[in-house]
């Protein structure tokens, strides 16, 4: 949620407002029509918020609906970025997932909600708070978590798998949940944040697995069994709600 606001000194009220909750209206701002939805109450500003349900427009109750939209024309290049940042990062969840829905992490969910002046993410027990620029702060936030975590499990399985850790990066790939080059360096996808331990440990073990057997052979699907006997039901679940997570 993005917000700016304006102080408005106190005026006559010289027009009659309709005081209801809430009014679409519509401006035209660099020739494109732009809707948002007026909020008029006992305030002494006036204030400009963008989420995901567009522009939302808080003002005082008299203050003149020329004075309203006078400010957000001078605004206009703070609005129509935000919207173009929210519709690009709307585009990224599939619905019905938004902000302020549960985030799957780690096989479990955090509850999500907004905090506009925060700049980044920031968790606190088991609510993830979201600040300025979620597009952004959500998907740096769970890198952030995930490296760690994936660097722990890739040293523990190389140390059981008698192999040199090896360098490990993040991938934002749209196909693949890891990858283990000639060179030895293994990627995993940061998405797999979102699933439980034993789907994580499974691709881990995988990678690592082919610094042993370069291929997909038996002696290759061996040498994860030793590690994962169940690994069979880690790989189901992670081809059946791969789909059903938020693509962020």
């Amino acid at each position: 949620m993005q917000q700016l606001e304006f102080l408005l000194a106190p005026q006559p009220g010289r027009e009659r407002v309709r005081r209801r909750p809430e009014t679409r209206c519509y401006l035209q701002l660099d020739g494109a029509i732009v809707p948002y939805l007026l909020r008029r109450s006992n305030r002494r500003s006036i204030g400009l918020t963008v989420d995901t349900g567009g522009l939302h427009v808080a003002a005082p109750q008299r203050a003149p609906l020329a004075a309203i939209e006078a400010f957000i024309r001078d605004n206009g290049k703070w609005v129509k970025r935000k919207l173009t940042e929210w519709a690009r990062y709307c585009e990224t969840l599939p619905d019905p997932w938004r902000v302020g829905d549960p985030l799957p992490f780690l096989g479990a969910s955090l509850s999500t909600r907004f905090e506009p002046g925060l700049d980044g993410a920031r968790r606190r027990g088991e609510v993830l708070e979201i600040g300025a620029s979620p597009a952004d702060a959500l998907p740096r936030w769970l890198k952030a978590e995930a490296l760690p975590l994936f660097s722990q499990r890739t040293r523990l399985y190389a140390g059981r798998l008698g192999v040199a850790t090896p360098r490990l990066g993040l991938s934002n790939a749209e196909t693949r949940w890891g990858t283990c080059s000639e060179t030895g360096r293994v990627t995993l996808n940061w998405r797999l944040v979102h699933f439980a331990l034993p789907v994580i440990d499974y691709v881990v073990v995988h990678e690592l697995a082919h610094l042993i057997e370069m291929n997909h052979s038996r002696r290759f699907w061996d040498v994860v069994k030793a590690q994962l006997p169940d690994f069979e039901a880690a790989r189901a679940e992670l081809r059946a709600r791969a789909r059903q997570l938020p693509d962020i």
